[in-house]
């Protein structure tokens, strides 16, 4: 009588243990990583839908550092009216991206870091052309290059990522317009 029982109880247990497990290593296979599903959504759908805003500010900004015969009112008026505004709508919209694992948010708060100095620096250089303060503009100068730097220490960390998460990447142009910028495809 114990017997049948027992085969009974097995015959009832077994194909739920067995369920059970099949269930188990279906879920852990096929739960995406959700690190790497974040990373993509961060850079596919934020960053690069931001870029052009960044490179056309920068991109105005290297133009007039490097024009020699243009007067300290023309950097004034492009600084104004093109370079900070254009500048700051790209920090603004940097800082409504929302990633939503760690690791991404810490890459992020790199790259908004970088900006916000970047950003101070701009108009720091908007104050020393105005002050005719050779000095303001060196410490701008100064605040601008760290911003970079900062930027740069971003995308080699967001590339790091990357190439932790297994991502397949795909050539494209940066948003600082130097190198290249790495789009990010599901491998």
């Amino acid at each position: 009588m114990q017997k049948i029982a027992i085969i009974a109880m097995m015959r009832t247990l077994l194909p739920v243990l067995l369920l059970t497990v099949l269930l188990f290593m279906l879920s852990t296979a096929c739960v995406p990583d959700r690190v790497a599903s974040d990373l993509l959504a961060y850079v596919n759908q934020g960053i690069l839908h931001i870029a052009e805003l960044e490179q056309r500010a920068l991109g105005r900004y290297a133009e007039l550092a490097t024009a020699p015969d243009a007067s300290i009112e023309k950097r004034l008026e492009v600084l104004q009216t093109e370079v900070i505004p254009t500048y700051a709508l790209f920090l603004d919209r940097l800082g409504d991206l929302r990633p939503q694992t760690d690791d991404v948010r810490r890459l992020h708060e790199i790259f908004v870091h970088g900006a916000e100095m970047i950003d101070r620096g701009l108009k720091a250089k908007r104050l020393g052309l105005l002050s005719r303060s050779d000095d303001v503009q060196r410490s701008a100068d100064a605040l601008i290059r760290q911003g970079q730097m900062e930027t740069l220490r971003w995308r080699r960390a967001l590339l790091a990522l990357n190439q932790s998460r297994h991502i397949v990447s795909v050539e494209g142009r940066s948003s600082h317009g130097r190198g290249l910028l790495k789009l990010f495809e599901p491998k």
